[in-house]
């Protein structure tokens, strides 16, 4: 029989570990020069009725830059013409900070945003 004094004094098992000292630090990827080093991209529009997204990327299809009309619209249900050609305005202004100088457009999908977003990669500058 055990006696009373013999009991373990302490915390439960498995409480004594030490805890991290906050979150685990993310690494940073850089990009690579290639990617930077290419003038030409190609931009892919995807018009849907219920959103607009805008996609910047290289010959070989790595993504540079990307934007939506859902994430250019802060709380406002109004994800048409307008947002769609503010979200293709920050994408563009993304991908010339790669180096983007010029960009073949496709497009896909029946949305009302097509023709603003063409037409706003027109005005960012760059032969379209």
């Amino acid at each position: 029989m055990a006696k009373l004094n013999d009991r373990r004094v302490g915390p439960a098992r498995g409480c004594g570990r030490k805890k991290a000292a906050g979150k685990p630090k993310r690494r940073k990827h850089s990009r690579s020069a290639a990617r930077s080093a290419s003038h030409h991209g190609l931009a892919h529009i995807h018009a849907s009725f219920n959103n607009t997204t805008i996609t910047i990327t290289d010959p070989e299809g790595a993504v540079i830059a990307w934007s939506s009309a859902a994430a250019s619209a802060s709380r406002d249900r109004a994800r048409g013409r307008r947002r769609a050609t503010q979200a293709a305005i920050a994408a563009g202004n993304r991908g010339e900070g790669f180096g983007m100088r010029s960009l073949e457009v496709r497009v896909k999908g029946p949305g009302a945003g097509r023709e603003s977003a063409i037409r706003a990669l027109q005005t960012i500058g760059g032969s379209t």
